[in-house]
């Protein structure tokens, strides 16, 4: 991990906020697509959810986030899916070649001890 610190006092103060951009944008156009996605779930369960509110603002959105990524300078791009592919290695790594759930992140909800703040 520390590697990977010492690897990002390399970019200037420019790439480093498209490299944030990057994800930030994949991530708000996820969020679109997973809206859209969860839509189709509920059309093929019988229900009917407004047309406008899960289909055609997120669909719009996820347009617009895409526009946004394209226009990106490229180390960002290169940045962001190098880290991306790393990801994914790791996460197929992680469940056994996709055999496996992903790990979940527990949260514990008591308050830090005194040894510990």
């Amino acid at each position: 991990m520390a590697a990977v610190a010492l690897l990002a006092t390399t970019l200037t103060l420019a790439d480093a906020t498209s490299f944030i951009n990057f994800g930030a944008l994949l991530g708000f156009t996820l969020v679109n697509v997973c809206v859209i996605a969860y839509a189709v779930r509920q059309w093929r369960s019988g229900d009917r959810p407004s047309l406008s509110g899960f289909v055609l603002l997120p669909l719009a959105g996820a347009a617009v986030d895409v526009y946004l990524l394209t226009q990106l300078d490229a180390t960002a791009t290169r940045l962001g899916l190098g880290w991306m592919a790393i990801g994914v290695v790791y996460l197929v790594v992680l469940t056994k070649g996709l055999r496996r759930p992903a790990p979940e992140l527990r949260v514990d909800d008591q308050e830090p001890t005194a040894a510990a703040r």
